[in-house]
């Protein structure tokens, strides 16, 4: 991917604000008694990038701050929990965004969801226990309703054209 001196100044900056956002999370978890329960700020930016830019700048950013993070606030479990979740959820919102069947509120909760559902398959396989079942909803919800969120947020930055 050849990047220009524009682009690549913000996807560096992207970056910074992605890990640190992160991290305000890592710091700050919404539900502390349910894992893997966050709003997904960063997100938003992977929604800014898909529409402004294009899939590989989105794939560029979430592979490199997953990375970052993960090293920095993590651990490996946490970077393949992250990378599942992040792969299924590129791919899905890429095709929606391509049919034009959502809007991007709709193609960023689809996102959402499919993040938790990558980050389940991924702790399925680690437990091997189907217990894990009882954890499908609370995951599917909040990544819908966040997922729907950062996207109306996304929406009304885009329109600003804040990239």
């Amino acid at each position: 991917m050849r990047l220009r001196t524009d682009k690549l100044a913000k996807m560096g900056l992207l970056l910074a604000l992605g890990m640190i956002l992160s991290y305000v999370e890592f710091l700050f978890p919404i539900a502390p008694a349910m894992p893997g329960v966050k709003i997904g700020l960063s997100n938003m930016l992977v929604v800014l990038l898909l529409y402004s830019y294009g899939m590989g700048y989105g794939i560029f950013y979430q592979v490199s701050r997953i990375i970052l993070t993960a090293v920095l606030f993590g651990n490996p479990f946490s970077m393949v929990y992250s990378l599942a979740g992040a792969a299924l959820s590129m791919i899905l919102m890429w095709s929606l965004k391509k049919s034009r069947f959502l809007d991007i509120p709709g193609v960023s909760m689809s996102g959402g969801i499919a993040h938790n559902t990558g980050q389940l398959v991924v702790a399925y396989f680690f437990v091997q226990n189907t217990a894990i079942a009882w954890y499908i909803p609370v995951l599917l919800i909040t990544g819908a309703v966040s997922g729907y969120v950062i996207g109306m947020i996304s929406e009304i930055l885009l329109k600003r054209r804040v990239l």
